[in-house]
C-alpha cells in the first residue's frame, strides 16, 4: 500500500509497512478562518501524477472534495475503481454558514462530489442517511465506522501533566471550544487542557484572558505524538468536546474507550453523541448550554470514578470499532471493488 500526499515530512518520509510517496509540496491547510483553496486545487492538480502510478484500487478521503474530480478521471483512465472514505456531509445549510452567499457553491461541489465514486465509505448512518438524501445511490454506500486500536489504547499510561478536564480537535469554531473555557469560569480549582491548533487559536487564548481562567489553561498546540495525547486523555477526569458537528467524533471515541468520560452535546449533526451512553460512559448536553456543560462536568468530577467501568461498557456497545473488525471489512470493499 502506497499513501500518496502532500509532502507532510521534512526529510524522509516515515518508514513502515505503508510507503509515503509526496505528489505536491505542502500547502497551509487554512487561509485566515477558513479551509484553504488555493490547497485543495493544488493538490487537486498534482493528484494527475497518479496516471503513471501502479495499483489496483485507489481510495481517497473526501476533503477537500476538489481532488475526486481529477482522481475519477484518473480512474477511469486506469480501469480501477474509485473508492472515497466519506467522513461528513456539510449539506447546503452548513455551507451557507460557512461561505455565507457563496456557500451555494460549495453545496453544488460536494453534491456533485459526492456522485464520483465507485463506493463511499461512510463513517456513520447519520452521514449515510444525509448522502441518500442528496441522491447518491444507496447501493453505492456502505456505512464503516472508523477504527480504534484497542490494544494500543489498553497499553496506555495516564500522563502526570494531564489536567482535570481535556479538549481535544481542530480549533475551529464549531467544535465550540469556547463554551468550554466558559464553564470552567464556573468551576473553581478545575484546569483545563486543550490540544489541538486552528484559526481559533488565539482568539481562545484571548477569551480565556477574558474570562479570568488563564491561569488555570495549558494551550498543548499541536501534539505531534499520538501516545503523548493518549496519556493525557488518560490522566484527565473528563473530556469535554461539546462540538455541533462531528462527522465521528474519533476524540470521543478514544476517550470513551480509554475509560475517560465525555460530555458532548447533542446537536442533530454532531454524530459523535452516539458514542456516549448518557450517564454512563458520559454526558450528552443542549446544544450550546454552558449551565448544562457545568453541571455535566461537575456531576464526572465529583463522580466516583472506575476508568475500567466506563471502559468495558463503552466496548461492550462498540466492539464493531476495533481495528480487526474494521480492517477485515476494508479489505473485503477492496477486494470486490477490484473484481
Amino acid at each position: 500500500m502506497t499513501v500518496y500526499t502532500m509532502k507532510w515530512w521534512d526529510d524522509a518520509p516515515p518508514s513502515g509497512p505503508i510507503s509515503y510517496e509526496a505528489i505536491s509540496r505542502r500547502y497551509a491547510m487554512y487561509q485566515g478562518e477558513r479551509r484553504s483553496i488555493l490547497q485543495a486545487g493544488m493538490f487537486a492538480l498534482s493528484t494527475f501524477k497518479m496516471l503513471w502510478k501502479k495499483y489496483d484500487v485507489i481510495e481517497a478521503d473526501q476533503m477537500p472534495y476538489l481532488q475526486l474530480f481529477p482522481l475519477r478521471i484518473v480512474a477511469t483512465l486506469r480501469r480501477v475503481p474509485l473508492v472515497v472514505t466519506w467522513h461528513e456531509v456539510w449539506g447546503s445549510e452548513y455551507w451557507r454558514a460557512y461561505l455565507g452567499r457563496a456557500g451555494f457553491i460549495g453545496s453544488y461541489i460536494e453534491r456533485l462530489a459526492s456522485k464520483i465514486p465507485s463506493v463511499i465509505a461512510v463513517v456513520s448512518e447519520g452521514s449515510a442517511e444525509r448522502l441518500r438524501q442528496m441522491g447518491v445511490a444507496p447501493d453505492k454506500i456502505l456505512v464503516l465506522p472508523n477504527a480504534l486500536d484497542r490494544d494500543e489504547l489498553s497499553r496506555v499510561m495516564p500522563s502526570t501533566m494531564a489536567p482535570t478536564i481535556l479538549s481535544v480537535g481542530r480549533l475551529v469554531g464549531h467544535k465550540r471550544v469556547d463554551l468550554t473555557l466558559r464553564a470552567l469560569q464556573q468551576i473553581p480549582g478545575t484546569t483545563l487542557g486543550i490540544i489541538g491548533t486552528g484559526p481559533e487559536y488565539d482568539r481562545l487564548i484571548q477569551l480565556s484572558k477574558e474570562l479570568g481562567v488563564a491561569h488555570r489553561v495549558t494551550f498543548f498546540g499541536n501534539v505531534a505524538d499520538h501516545g503523548a495525547v493518549l496519556g493525557l486523555v488518560k490522566g484527565a477526569t473528563v473530556v469535554s468536546l461539546p462540538s455541533e458537528r462531528e462527522g465521528f467524533g474519533m476524540a470521543v471515541a478514544e476517550a470513551l474507550g480509554l475509560g475517560t468520560p465525555v460530555v458532548s452535546s447533542n446537536h442533530s449533526d454532531n454524530e459523535a453523541k452516539n458514542l456516549i451512553s448518557d450517564g454512563t460512559t458520559g454526558s450528552v448536553i443542549a446544544t450550546g448550554e454552558v449551565s448544562e456543560l457545568v453541571a455535566a462536568l461537575n456531576f464526572w468530577l465529583t463522580a466516583s470514578l472506575n476508568k475500567d467501568t466506563i471502559s468495558n461498557s463503552f466496548w461492550n456497545d462498540h466492539g464493531e470499532l476495533s481495528w480487526d473488525s474494521v480492517a477485515t471489512q476494508y479489505a473485503n470493499i477492496f477486494k470486490n471493488a477490484a473484481q
